[in-house]
């Protein structure tokens, strides 16, 4: 699932993984992919500091930052999802 190799800027490994962040689909694609350390569940929420890479012999996270639409956490008012 991994778009193309990537080496990590910390260590040089090219050990890497897409980080995938939002909700996801457990099938057998993705658990073969989490199994051999191409994907990194991000989990849901995406801030500014979001890396689009995961080192897994290093831990690093390190890639150009997920864009999002806000560029900062906002607190929601009452009466907002």
């Amino acid at each position: 699932m991994a778009d193309e190799d990537q080496v990590c800027p910390n260590c040089g490994s090219s050990s890497t993984a897409k980080i995938m962040y939002g909700r996801v689909t457990f099938n057998d694609e993705l658990r073969k992919d989490l199994e051999a350390k191409r994907v990194k569940l991000g989990g849901c929420i995406i801030t500014t500091y979001s890396r689009e890479w995961y080192c897994n012999d290093c831990s690093e996270n390190f890639g150009r930052k997920i864009m999002t639409d806000v560029d900062e956490e906002v607190e929601l008012g009452e009466g907002r999802a």
